[in-house]
């Protein structure tokens, strides 16, 4: 299998220059469809991130929509893995997670492409 460490690191570095923080806000997915919203646990950390848009290949798909952020995130700096409905926070702004996928040659996660709506 082949070393992408150097692919890593190179993609967490550029995102740590050219990006801001992020802070993220993971839920453990304990829903009660009576109250109609988590009531699990929820854990928040901050992790760099690159704010870009939607490719046509992304909004082509038709879950993300024209307004919504892109967030490129190297995996090393994410304490959790993100999961559709987790919230991303920036500038005080509450973006919930839509979609999201991941560049992983040999299986092996590079970069989470993160697609968020304001909430």
């Amino acid at each position: 299998m082949a070393d992408y460490s150097p692919k890593i690191e190179k993609a967490a570095l550029k995102i740590a220059k050219y990006g801001f923080e992020v802070k993220f806000r993971h839920f453990d997915n304990v829903y009660d469809p009576i109250e109609g919203r988590n009531i699990g646990e929820t854990e928040e950390f901050a992790a760099p991130a690159l704010l870009t848009r939607p490719d046509e290949k992304a909004l082509a798909g038709g879950i993300v929509q024209a307004g919504d952020a892109c967030l490129l995130v190297s995996p090393t700096n994410m304490k959790i893995e993100p999961a559709i409905g987790d919230v991303a926070i920036m500038d005080d702004t509450e973006w919930r997670i839509v979609s999201l996928d991941f560049v992983a040659p040999g299986n092996v996660k590079i970069l989470y492409r993160i697609y968020a709506r304001k909430s």
